[in-house]
């Protein structure tokens, strides 16, 4: 599925986030009987390594969701956290916050759900190894991602609301020119991955590549 992170009347009380496309690729931490075959997926044991390339896909839930309705997006995260005062200083920019002020990444995933949000983007755009190797705290990674997933999650509590992981590029978003080899990117997106899959969320979203 393809879907933008564009502004939405239900939701006044946050910003309206940024533009720009994002593929919504469906994973489980609790159902795996359903894949994507036409990836050529379908091999547990990858699945299990965290190659960026393997999708591993539940789809009832969703289509359930969707039968219901359309689902409304959550916004955005990094200028939410800029708005409300939390320091986001590169490399780790909004990731900052998941050591610094957790408690105000929650609180903007609770208010996109008392606006009407049916989805909530973790804040993990840049918890990726490169970000968190240029930071010092490569060693945080695991932590970071499942920290993220649960402040969403604690958010969602006693709603229907999915949660999504966030991947985005391994170098900063719309320089193409930055990306690197194919090596670097099996690595580091495998890493990123791994960490996700762990963390357990419902959806990984894929932004800005």
């Amino acid at each position: 599925m393809v879907a933008t992170r564009s502004g939405s009347p239900r939701l006044p009380p946050v910003t309206a986030p940024c533009a720009g496309a994002a593929v919504i690729i469906l994973r489980s931490a609790t159902a795996h009987r359903r894949r994507i075959e036409k990836c050529g997926i379908g091999r547990p044991d990858v699945a299990r390594r965290g190659l960026g390339a393997v999708i591993i896909a539940t789809v009832d839930a969703i289509r359930s969701r969707l039968e219901r309705g359309p689902l409304v997006l959550d916004g955005a995260t990094g200028t939410e956290l800029e708005r409300r005062g939390a320091a986001s200083p590169l490399p780790l920019w909004s990731a900052g916050a998941l050591r610094d002020a957790p408690q105000v990444v929650e609180q903007i995933h609770r208010d996109y759900v008392a606006a009407g949000a049916d989805i909530l983007v973790a804040n993990t755009f840049r918890t990726n190894p490169r970000a968190l190797r240029r930071a010092g705290c490569s060693a945080e990674g695991a932590a970071l991602n499942r920290l993220a997933v649960e402040l969403a999650r604690q958010a969602a509590a006693g709603r229907d609301v999915l949660v999504a992981a966030s991947v985005a590029p391994v170098e900063d978003c719309y320089c193409p020119e930055r990306v690197p080899g194919a090596r670097e990117l099996h690595a580091e997106h495998g890493q990123m991955m791994a960490w996700i899959t762990a963390a357990g969320p419902d959806l990984v979203w894929i932004e800005t590549m």
